[in-house]
């Protein structure tokens, strides 16, 4: 039973409780943030021990407006609150932090939105794969049967733990292809101080007669994982290589006892084959809430 007050407490690590929450809601990411110089808080909601809430909250500075904090993925929510408990936690929430604007992203189209904020940007739509079910089964068939064609075609895996510097061949190429294909990653130094910071995750590398055909790079946090790198040349998309390196890496999280594996943004509009890819492994559509911002005129402009 939630008490009629509870209250946002700053605690030093994620609890137990919430180990199946987005990247930017672990610990790792926040870990690495800190490490790389970035002011971060976690705070929890009611008792520790059985916490009702949690938020991990990201610093920056920004010329002109000051401090702007943000939450991405959050806050995570126990399902034992309703959507007024978690309306008034909420308000509590913004009102312990610091800073002259806030940015809320939160994880379900389903959680509330604070009051005096004001939408900046609509949802976003990710692929969740769900790793406890049959995974071969649950692939589309399209996607099975170019799973099968890159089994057959003679392609060796290598595991390898993630890269502790940044100028590692697969970071560099993501950074590069990055340009290319105009999208904003997270930067070669983030991933190698994820490693550093003993933040889990390992690389694939599909090889040809020992030349790289693919690579991908999982993050882990908690029981859940971030397919966050794929690289793919034109000899390996020929033999569908991509294709076997997620499917091995679903294999390998499912051992290791990870559940769900977030393969990212869904873009049909600019990344259609992307979001058919994804989607192709039964992964499911899971809608996050709309970026809103708490500053102060936004008071004016909320409904």
């Amino acid at each position: 039973m939630m008490s009629m007050n509870p209250a946002w407490t700053e605690q030093s690590a994620i609890p137990p409780a919430f180990h199946t929450v987005p990247l930017q809601q672990s610990a790792a990411y926040h870990r690495t943030c800190a490490a790389l110089g970035h002011k971060t808080l976690c705070l929890t909601l009611g008792d520790v021990s059985a916490p009702l809430g949690q938020a991990h909250v990201l610093f920056r500075q920004v010329p002109v407006i000051g401090t702007v904090a943000s939450i991405i993925g959050g806050p995570i929510w126990s399902e034992h609150l309703s959507s007024i408990q978690k309306q008034t936690a909420l308000t509590g929430l913004t009102e312990r932090i610091k800073a002259r604007a806030i940015l809320i992203t939160p994880n379900s189209a389903d959680d509330p939105i604070a009051r005096r904020a004001i939408p900046i940007m609509t949802p976003a739509t990710s692929a969740i794969w769900d790793l406890r079910t049959d995974l071969r089964a649950g692939l589309c068939q399209k996607w099975r049967n170019r799973l099968v064609k890159a089994e057959a075609s003679g392609l060796s895996i290598r595991k390898e733990p993630l890269p502790t510097a940044p100028d590692h061949w697969l970071l560099k190429t993501n950074a590069e292809q990055a340009k290319l294909k105009r999208f904003r990653p997270y930067p070669p130094t983030f991933i190698a101080t994820w490693a550093c910071m003993q933040g889990k995750g390992f690389t694939l590398t599909a090889l040809h007669k020992g030349d790289p055909m693919a690579a991908l790079l999982i993050l882990i946090h908690g029981d859940s994982a971030t397919y966050q790198i794929a690289w793919t040349t034109a000899e390996g998309r020929k033999v569908h290589a991509q294709n076997l390196l997620l499917f091995f890496a679903a294999l390998t999280l499912r051992d290791q006892g990870i559940t769900r594996l977030d393969l990212g943004i869904l873009d049909t509009d600019l990344a259609a084959g992307l979001a058919r890819f994804k989607l192709g492994t039964g992964a499911q559509a899971h809608t996050q809430g709309p970026t809103t911002l708490i500053g102060p005129f936004t008071r004016l402009f909320a409904k």
